[in-house]
């Protein structure tokens, strides 16, 4: 009898081979040790980042050099956690993609997403989201409320980055915005800037 995937510690994924390249493969899941929490995966967003890689290869100066699963915007269920996990199993989650070390000074100060160590799922090599299961570290999991559903959950991450560039903006009543570019991020824009 053969196991599962999940339970032989490998996931069904999606996997950019090279630009058009994307075959449906096992790959193998990090252990789940310390606070790593599985999460199986239930909606997941199509960045733009993902359309460069699938069509070229490559996205800015990142390429593709090895076989990769894309995807970075994911909602899900934790399945399984490690023995310092705090979120509890069968919570549902919007996953953080950008993860720092956890310990240097940026991190620490929290500015994490500066991490000279950090990762970023989907971002080659580092293995993301058009998977069955994720496993990341407990703190780039955030619980959803009742109120948002795991297939809106997975706009959380670009969501995130629509209300930094308003706050950086420093949008306030009463100011004329003018966003370029009506794609998911500029759509997302103008209705932040419209609530701000």
């Amino acid at each position: 009898m053969s196991l599962a995937p999940h339970a032989r510690n490998q996931t069904r994924a999606a996997v950019l081979h090279a630009a058009g390249d994307i075959r449906v493969e096992d790959v193998e899941l990090p252990p789940l040790t310390g606070d790593a929490v599985r999460v199986a995966v239930d909606a997941v967003g199509v960045c733009g980042s993902d359309l460069h890689y699938f069509a070229s290869g490559r996205n800015g100066a990142n390429v593709l050099r090895r076989p990769t699963v894309l995807g970075h915007e994911a909602a899900g269920t934790v399945v399984a956690a490690g023995p310092q996990a705090a979120t509890p199993v069968g919570t549902r989650v919007a996953v953080e993609p950008a993860v720092g070390c956890g310990g240097c000074a940026y991190c620490r100060a929290g500015d994490y997403n500066v991490c000279p160590d950090g990762t970023c799922l989907g971002s080659p090599p580092t293995h993301g989201a058009f998977a069955e299961h994720v496993v990341v570290p407990d703190r780039a999991v955030h619980p959803l409320p009742d109120s948002i559903d795991t297939e809106l959950g997975a706009l959380v991450e670009p969501l995130a980055v629509a209300v930094w560039a308003v706050r950086r903006a420093d949008v306030r009543p009463g100011h004329r915005v003018l966003v370029t570019g009506a794609g998911p991020i500029g759509l997302l824009v103008a209705q932040v800037a419209a609530a701000a």
